[in-house]
């Protein structure tokens, strides 16, 4: 789990994150867990960049400017989802999942003035906590629907001018 340790790893410089360090990490675990195929594991790699990308897009630039790191901020989001899928949780179990991720989202770039190692992890991080959510959820914990838009979502809190279409619209 220190793919992030070298900043070798992928990298979307338009919501300066790194998506596949956190989301690949999860299906390869998972999907080796429940014996996936390979086409499953692409599909749910696709669709938990897709949610990470997206949901990152949605606090940029804002979400590094106030000092937080994108991937252990939207990542457990992308993480929850790629489990999720794979571990085969039904619309509502998902839902949960993500409202549970949210409660996971963090990550500090204190680091960048008075130096750490912990950045390596920065992509760690969010990969367990999204696996944790979906397991979770699929124990029957639930988490709000509107983690990502509410009043204390995390749109709203990682950003001053975060932008909940950019969840959805075209890029």
């Amino acid at each position: 789990m220190l793919h992030h340790s070298q900043d070798f790893d992928d990298t979307c410089l338009k919501v300066q994150t790194h998506p596949g360090a956190v989301v690949i990490p999860v299906a390869f675990a998972i999907g080796e867990e429940i014996g996936a195929s390979g086409e499953e594991i692409l599909r749910a790699i696709a669709a938990g960049m897709e949610v990470m990308l997206r949901v990152a897009y949605s606090v940029s630039p804002d979400c590094l400017k106030r000092g937080h790191h994108t991937p252990p901020a939207a990542g457990p989001f992308g993480a929850a989802m790629t489990a999720g899928l794979l571990m085969g949780l039904n619309e509502e179990q998902l839902l949960n999942a993500m409202g549970i991720a949210g409660s996971f989202s963090g990550g500090l770039t204190e680091y960048t003035q008075s130096g750490g190692s912990v950045k390596r992890i920065h992509t760690a991080i969010p990969a367990m906590a999204g696996i944790r959510a979906a397991y979770l959820a699929k124990l029957g914990m639930t988490g709000p629907a509107t983690v990502l838009e509410g009043k204390k979502g995390f749109c709203n809190v990682f950003a001053d001018n975060g932008d909940i279409s950019r969840l959805t619209n075209i890029v």
